[in-house]
């Protein structure tokens, strides 16, 4: 899809500085083929602005497609829209390239957050007329969720008072549920609760996302009683035997160190007859902060005498209360493989979570080797090294792990065909326990 620009388009002013962004905003990519992408990012940050698009021209013909894309897609989460911009004009003309709605929202969402406003009401006015009316509808939808990624309410406003003006029978109630979830995106749940008792009102039956964007939205305000009402209300339309549900209402009150509220929703969540995930596990123990200072302090601990060493480095009650139960309900089977080689998958995990489930699962490796069971051939600890971390190749969780058992001397190397993975033989693991 070619955009004929005018001549005076992309004569603005080119500066180096960018928006605040979630990560780092020189970091390299972190998705894609990404050390071609990298590549590209950096010739692109040291061109001129004379010379970005020979450079894309080159890149073009030269790199492969899904670098490229992921270099557009990096560029954009950077919010450096004085790269993006010339780089998906350039994409657009490449005969292999699809339009993409959402990348085409993003796009539009970031120009208007840098006050390149009429860079973006061009590639408004470009999209298609040929597009069919579920199309058109889409994209406005994607635009008011990109419009609420970057805060920016009156363009929300904007395009949900277009779908309003379109028929009934086209838009049925998607201009709201849009709405709802902007407004959640926006941190403004009074509204998105709103906008959830109208559609109730209306008979448009709320999804189950719907009622869990408000819940969400609610919780990260600190609007602990709202949340817990809305939560009986879904319990009442069977809306709460969900586990993402229950996890969302945990991590809430994990995230305010409320202890008590996080022993509650757990209890309810296994009355509920639901068993806890890795997720369950990270949720829980971000209500512990002592256990992250422990994991970053290149401590390790056996699993028995955690809590009582938690204590001495100055845990509050309710924070042992909760390791007592992170260790009681270690969901340690959905992370190890016990086969002709052991191994614990920390891929899902966060620091907290991954020091419980290390623990837990060495205790479990000496259990299985002192009883003489079947002897792998080999024990691993599978960490990633860092692929979608913010900073590609720096994965927080290898580094603490391999810190951890390199403090206590234990016989885990790096394995040397995969750098996101520590390999062990089992007699040495056995001697090194022991020893503990």
């Amino acid at each position: 899809m070619a955009l004929k620009l005018p001549a005076n388009f992309v004569s603005f002013s080119y500066r180096r500085t960018v928006l605040p962004s979630p990560s780092s905003s020189h970091a390299t990519p972190s998705d894609g083929p990404s050390k071609a992408a990298a590549r590209l990012v950096l010739r692109l940050r040291q061109s001129s602005p004379d010379s970005v698009a020979a450079t894309l021209r080159r890149s073009l013909r030269s790199l492969p497609r899904p670098a490229l894309v992921a270099t557009l897609r990096y560029l954009v989460h950077q919010h450096e829209w004085q790269l993006a911009l010339p780089m998906y004009l350039s994409l657009l003309d490449a005969p292999w390239f699809t339009w993409n709605a959402e990348m085409h929202a993003e796009i539009v969402a970031l120009l208007t957050s840098s006050k390149q406003l009429a860079q973006a009401q061009h590639l408004l006015e470009s999209v298609d007329e040929n597009l069919s009316v579920k199309q058109r509808l889409y994209f406005n939808r994607m635009l008011i969720h990109q419009y609420a990624r970057f805060h920016l309410r009156d363009e929300v406003m904007c395009v949900f008072e277009y779908l309003q003006a379109l028929s009934p029978s086209s838009v049925g109630p998607s201009s709201l549920t849009s709405l709802l979830h902007a407004y959640a995106i926006m941190d403004l749940p009074h509204e998105a609760l709103a906008i959830l008792r109208k559609m109730q009102q209306q008979m448009l039956n709320p999804s189950l996302n719907d009622f869990k964007a408000v819940l969400f939205s609610l919780g990260k305000c600190d609007m602990f009683p709202e949340m817990e009402m809305l939560a009986a209300e879904m319990n009442e339309v069977n809306m709460l035997n969900n586990l993402a549900v229950y996890n969302m209402l945990i991590t809430t009150y994990a995230s305010a160190e409320n202890h008590g509220k996080v022993k509650d929703w757990l209890h309810r969540l296994l009355m509920a007859g639901l068993n806890p995930s890795v997720r369950t596990l990270n949720a829980i123990a971000k209500a512990c902060r002592v256990l992250i200072q422990v994991s970053c302090s290149k401590t390790f601990v056996k699993a028995g005498v955690l809590s009582e060493y938690l204590r001495t480095k100055g845990a509050k009650d309710g924070e042992l209360e909760i390791v007592e139960l992170l260790l009681e309900l270690c969901p340690i089977d959905e992370v190890v493989t016990w086969g002709s080689r052991w191994e614990l998958d920390l891929h899902s995990t966060n620091m907290e979570s991954a020091y419980i489930l290390l623990c837990c699962w060495f205790e479990e490796v000496s259990k299985k080797l002192d009883i003489k069971q079947a002897s792998p051939s080999e024990i691993a600890v599978v960490t990633g090294w860092g692929k979608h971390s913010d900073t590609r190749g720096l994965s927080p969780i290898k580094v603490m792990v391999r810190d951890l058992l390199e403090s206590v001397k234990s016989p885990f190397k790096l394995d040397t065909q995969n750098k996101g993975r520590l390999l062990a033989k089992p007699h040495h693991v056995v001697t090194w326990f022991r020893l503990l």
